[in-house]
């Protein structure tokens, strides 16, 4: 059985969890769900980087504070390390991961292009 399977919120309406800006009714409803999850852990973990939403009970900005009170990284998209973004960085932890994925993007593109002749 996963994680998901054991939450709270499961069979719940989705847009329950995406309270229009200002709802307090909304997002306390949200809360009140995630409130006592047995895998709330998870879901912070797994969504701790959407901006949006209610995940592990708590909104975008408090899952901000969440990670830099607990030093989560960013998982880096071409290599899976966690790091944190400084400057220009925000997906990709490095130089050499933005060129690996460059030239993986670069390759997939020539790829359909001969497709498509």
């Amino acid at each position: 059985m996963t994680w998901h399977q054991q939450a709270n919120c499961l069979g719940a309406d989705p847009d329950l969890f995406f309270p229009e800006r200002g709802d307090t009714a909304g997002f306390l409803a949200a809360v009140a769900i995630c409130k006592g999850c047995p895998v709330t852990e998870q879901c912070l973990e797994e969504n701790a980087w959407e901006k949006d939403g209610v995940y592990g009970g708590l909104s975008g900005r408090q899952r901000r504070r969440w990670r830099k009170s607990v030093g989560l990284g960013r998982p880096c998209l071409q290599c899976g390390e966690s790091f944190t973004p400084r400057g220009d960085q925000h997906l990709l932890c490095s130089p050499e991961c933005k060129k690996a994925r460059h030239m993986e993007q670069k390759a997939e593109s020539a790829a359909r292009a001969w497709w498509t002749e």
